[in-house]
């Protein structure tokens, strides 16, 4: 039942833990995982047998710590770039984190999806990568309405191998599946398509609901900002 908590926490607070402490660094971060071969491989990742990519769409998110004022007081918040979320104007020098959201279509006719979450640190005039994960990967099939569901099969950690530039993607024990729904929304001031998280769905035994009842989660709710899920999308390979 804790999986999307510690989920939430991994992605939401991620920036702010390697401060102070010396983290691995990645080259390019998501490109150093999520790359033609990778994309090409993922219907083999989940069990199947080969299926050509058609076409995906890569979507992005940036997780930035600023300043949010409460009662008169300024605290530090991660608030999306996205987001309306009233903040102070006051430039802050901190590390941040991407999320990254793919759509893939394939020649038969089946719809991927791949998330990702990376944490980058500011080093003089520098940005590094200094963290990958987690890898989510599963399936996405339409929702009600004009909504979409996300529906994790596999997750996965990343580490780099001692002395080399080289990844590990190490798979998660087996976990109950994830439905991430969203739907597509138009951004506000320009005519970039966008795309937002509303609710997770996890099923599975827990200690909550039980055997048979699924555990709700509303993006809004948990993260005080309905926008805090909400991505733009970078590339449209047709």
């Amino acid at each position: 039942m804790y999986r999307f908590k510690l989920f939430a926490l991994t992605i939401w607070v991620g920036a702010a833990s390697v401060a102070g402490c010396k983290a691995p660094q990645y080259l390019q971060g998501y490109k150093d995982v999520i790359d033609s071969s990778f994309m090409k491989q993922i219907a083999l990742h989940l069990g199947g047998g080969e299926d050509s990519i058609t076409d995906y769409k890569m979507f992005s998110a940036r997780i930035s710590e600023k300043l949010v004022e409460t009662n008169t007081v300024g605290e530090y918040s991660l608030v999306n770039e996205l987001s309306g979320k009233k903040t102070v104007d006051l430039y802050i020098k901190r590390n941040y984190n991407e999320l990254y959201f793919y759509e893939l279509s394939s020649i038969n006719d089946q719809h991927y999806g791949i998330f990702l979450a990376a944490t980058f640190a500011t080093e003089g005039l520098y940005v590094k990568c200094v963290g990958l994960g987690p890898l989510y990967i599963g399936f996405i099939s339409k929702g009600e309405n004009s909504t979409k569901k996300f529906v994790t099969q596999k997750e996965y950690t990343i580490k780099k191998e001692k002395g080399s530039d080289r990844i590990r993607l190490k798979e998660q024990p087996s976990i109950p599946p994830m439905y991430w729904v969203y739907e597509y929304v138009q951004a506000d001031n320009s005519h970039t398509l966008q795309l937002r998280f509303s609710q997770i769905i996890q099923r599975g035994k827990n200690k909550v609901s039980g055997m048979d009842k699924p555990l709700m989660y509303d993006v809004g709710t948990i993260f005080n900002d309905p926008d805090a899920l909400r991505f733009s999308l970078v590339k449209d390979n047709k």
